[in-house]
């Protein structure tokens, strides 16, 4: 399992971008979670595997952003 997250807060909503892979059956997953802070509703727009380019693992790396252990299953 390789869970990636990127997220950040606007107003009242929370955006994750997200990109997951899953090796029990092999899945990946990836698009946008918009989460309003207030009424705690999810809506999740699905990404195309097909059009990634590049990768979230790239921001493990840069001191400039904050690492947590926070999952957005």
């Amino acid at each position: 399992m390789d869970l990636n997250y990127f997220y950040f807060i606007n107003g009242n909503y929370q955006y994750v971008v997200y990109s997951e892979y899953y090796a029990y059956d092999d899945s990946y997953k990836c698009g946008i979670k918009v989460i309003n802070l207030k009424s705690e509703n999810i809506t999740n727009i699905k990404g195309d595997m097909k059009t990634i380019k590049g990768t979230l693992v790239d921001f493990r790396f840069n001191d400039k952003i904050e690492k947590t252990d926070e999952l957005f299953e």
